[in-house]
């Protein structure tokens, strides 16, 4: 088990169900509880928890959602809203989000405006949530095609990552989960970048690399929690990537989050090849590994418009330009590049053009 120092308790350990009992015992022994999960993670993940242990978890309310991006609706958190009217929840109930980033982020952003805010405590059951989306206070859901547009900033009480459910994850999934870490190596942790480098994203992680990743994220989120300037550094590679998610969604073959941030992470380090320096031995380094494990987006020249309208949709970016986070070199970047969309449009066109073959 290892327990990283935060704000708040964040524990990464094979099973945390002691961990999570404990605590909610200790803090929120007279609390009303809720869980909320998706379909997958109510069939594969709350059976890794042996609720029979403990009488608070044992009588807790579950709700669920279909799994998936397309419940971080607005409609969906309406629903849930209404179902904790009619289950009679109050200021002294206790939200536990169990499930992928989707879930931390539906469940974050419900339970910080219910009530006008109750406590949650988020359990991610995903690589990708582990090292990202659980922690670092950020909630969320998407307005049509456009991702996040509504949310908050609200710490969890805890965070409690089982490594265990890792092992229901399909090999997508958890290929999809590493992208987040290289993000983190690459802004500000070198060794954690070459680590990445050399691991076969089929298996497991260690637990010392999950730990490692959210020691980044949650470094910079120390120092800057509501993004006024160093969190920016977080948003590598999402300017462009959150873009192609939306848009892979459009096209009717959705990409999962990871996968989309891995394309973004390519056509980003290009950008910082061109306007921060980033040295042409890096930029192939990266783009080598994003081909490797994820091959090319199966999109052309013809989509360019409408990423770039779905990129002035994100909340990053204003009239005066595209906002980026660009690297300086693996391990370091800077923020603020505000950016042409004639420099995008080149830049995308450079990836675009680009044969499979390495």
């Amino acid at each position: 088990m290892i327990k990283i120092e935060a704000s708040y308790p964040i524990v990464t350990a094979e099973s945390i169900l002691d961990e999570l009992s404990t605590f909610i015992d200790n803090h929120y022994s007279d609390y009303r509880i809720f869980v909320l999960a998706d379909s997958n993670t109510e069939e594969y993940c709350l059976p890794l928890l042996n609720w029979t242990s403990n009488n608070a978890l044992l009588e807790a309310d579950i709700l669920s959602v279909p799994s998936g991006e397309s419940s971080k609706t607005v409609e969906i958190y309406y629903n849930l809203a209404e179902t904790l009217l009619e289950l009679n929840a109050s200021r002294k109930s206790l939200l536990i989000n169990i499930g992928g980033g989707m879930i931390t982020d539906l469940g974050g952003f419900l339970a910080s405006s219910f009530k006008r805010g109750i406590p949650y405590i988020n359990v991610p059951t995903s690589l990708l949530a582990m090292v990202d989306a659980s922690a670092g206070g950020k909630t969320g859901i998407n307005v049509g095609d456009y991702k996040n547009q509504l949310g908050s900033f609200c710490f969890p009480e805890a965070v409690f990552c089982g490594i265990q459910f890792l092992e229901t994850l399909p090999k997508r999934e958890l290929k999809s989960g590493y992208v987040e870490s290289i993000k983190h190596g690459l802004i500000a942790n070198p060794k954690l970048w070459k680590n990445i480098k050399v691991q076969n994203f089929e298996v497991l992680p260690e637990e010392t690399g999950i730990a490692e990743s959210i020691r980044v994220k949650n470094d910079i989120v120390g120092r800057d929690f509501l993004e006024k300037g160093e969190r920016k550094k977080l948003n590598f590679g999402h300017t462009i990537g959150h873009a192609i998610e939306s848009l892979s969604h459009l096209k009717g073959d959705p990409l999962l989050h990871g996968e989309a941030i891995a394309y973004g992470i390519a056509i980003e380090s290009m950008l910082s090849q061109t306007h921060t320096g980033l040295s042409k031995m890096d930029l192939d380094e990266i783009r080598n590994l994003v081909n490797g494990h994820f091959g090319q987006f199966n999109c052309g020249t013809e989509d360019i418009p409408t990423i770039l309208k779905l990129m002035h949709a994100d909340k990053k970016n204003s009239e005066e330009g595209l906002n980026f986070t660009l690297l300086n070199a693996i391990g370091s970047c800077s923020i603020n590049h505000v950016l042409t969309e004639e420099e995008v449009t080149m830049a995308l066109e450079w990836y675009f053009s680009m044969s499979t073959e390495l």
